[in-house]
């Protein structure tokens, strides 16, 4: 507030982003697993994807393999989905 073009008064505020911090990190943690966790059956996936291509006798094997990943990574994506579907207002 200004009297006569001098400042005898002002306002500061304050607000306290400790929680807003916690939660960002919370957050980061998390896509880091979530990132992990959806690497590793598509690292597996493609791996057995080469390996089928390459040699034919492993061809069975290869593709039990992929499939089962496939299904894990599946079952991680409907996790994640249902998850999102009970935050969400």
């Amino acid at each position: 507030i200004y009297v006569d073009d001098e400042l005898v008064a002002g306002v500061a505020t304050i607000q306290d982003i400790t929680a807003l911090k916690e939660a960002d990190r919370a957050k980061n943690e998390f896509l880091a697993i979530v990132s992990h966790e959806l690497l590793n059956p598509l690292t597996n996936i493609l791996g057995w994807a080469q390996v089928a291509q390459g040699a034919a006798d492993m061809t069975p094997q290869a593709l039990s393999i992929i499939v089962s990943n496939a299904w894990r990574q599946r079952q991680l994506v409907d996790d994640l989905l249902d998850m999102s579907r009970v935050v969400q207002p």
